[in-house]
């Protein structure tokens, strides 16, 4: 191995573990996927939007897998049912996601999405028995109250757009808690290849039931 893929090596272990480095990237690719979504609207439906997009992803992280390391599919036949089910919620949330942006701009959608922090809060104590110390109650409370303010601002949000994206908001908290119950343990790699396998997998098989009937 070369001193330039050694020291790429390397530096991919220290990236991961820097926390606020991945979250504040991740941030910043998230808030691009409502402007997207808007922007394949006048072209493409949202199923057949989601499965280009997700399906170039995929690609593009079994290229990456593969090179970097090797592709583990006995992970995927061991956790069959783990992957199906949450691929089946993230194609069924990204799909209402690339729909309800036709109904509601961008900004507006992005707000109403927050609303998947209350989901997830409530997952975690009522379905995966979490509790709370101090200070991480006083974290909830102050994520509660700040997401309280930017998305329910004076105006009309019970219309079709809205009520999608908070029904895609409660599909993918479900996923989340669904990940930490029964995806503990697993290694990065494994499970966001296989997850992405598995969600683009549902869109192409729903796309071709629909040309088929």
């Amino acid at each position: 191995m070369s001193n330039k893929s050694a020291a790429l090596t390397s530096a991919y272990p220290r990236f991961i573990d820097n926390a606020p480095l991945v979250v504040a990237c991740l941030l910043v690719v998230d808030s691009l996927h409502f402007v997207f979504a808007r922007l394949l609207v006048p072209h493409l439906p949202p199923a057949t939007s989601v499965l280009y997009v997700l399906g170039i992803a995929t690609v593009e992280v079994t290229i990456l897998v593969w090179i970097r390391d090797h592709i583990r599919f006995d992970v995927f036949r061991r956790h069959l049912w783990f992957f199906l089910s949450i691929g089946l919620l993230v194609a069924t949330s990204t799909t209402i996601n690339y729909a309800a942006v036709a109904f509601i701009d961008p900004g507006t959608a992005s707000l109403l999405g927050e609303t998947t922090v209350l989901f997830g809060l409530g997952f975690g104590l009522i379905w995966l028995r979490e509790r709370l110390v101090t200070l991480e109650i006083f974290g909830a409370v102050m994520a509660i109250i700040g997401i309280l303010v930017i998305t329910f601002q004076p105006g009309d949000y019970f219309r079709i757009g809205s009520l999608l994206i908070v029904a895609s908001a409660l599909m993918y908290a479900l996923h989340a808690a669904v990940v930490k119950r029964y995806g503990t343990g697993m290694r990065l790699t494994d499970f966001f290849l296989f997850r992405l396998i598995a969600t683009t997998g549902f869109f192409y098989c729903s796309l071709t039931l629909v040309e088929v009937n």
